[in-house]
């Protein structure tokens, strides 16, 4: 997926593999919300 070696160009074969990665980033992230502790909040920032 590169043009003349230099220029990355994703074809569109791959448009299908990306909706199935982010389908599964987004169920893992609402899986491990749970886990995740809130940031501390610091005065002043």
């Amino acid at each position: 997926d590169f043009e003349n070696m230099t220029t990355f160009t994703p074809g569109a074969h791959h448009v299908a593999n990306l909706a199935d990665m982010m389908n599964q980033v987004e169920s893992w992230s609402a899986a491990l919300q749970p886990l995740r502790k809130p940031a501390p909040v610091t005065a002043g920032v």
